[in-house]
């Protein structure tokens, strides 16, 4: 039987990939501190990464998140947010 690994082992892959592809950088502790927020920055965006580990049909993305994110890029001065 294959042994699954928690989510946030696969999360930590998934932000380092984004933030390696658009030349920008993994947040520390995904943004859970005060002063950084999101997943990954870049000079213009911040990005909030969401991992499903389970063979799924459909994804929800719910609009607070969208929301969330985006007052989040604009307290942190980013023009654009994803």
């Amino acid at each position: 039987m294959k042994q699954v690994r928690p989510t946030r082992f696969y999360s930590n892959k998934q932000e380092k990939k984004v933030a390696k592809s658009l030349g920008g950088k993994q947040v520390p502790n995904s943004g859970a501190t005060p002063y950084q927020k999101g997943d990954v920055q870049t000079s213009q965006f911040l990005i909030e990464c969401k991992t499903v580990i389970r063979k799924q049909k459909q994804v929800t993305v719910y609009k607070e998140w969208l929301e969330k994110n985006r007052e989040e890029a604009f307290a942190m001065n980013k023009p654009y947010n994803a």
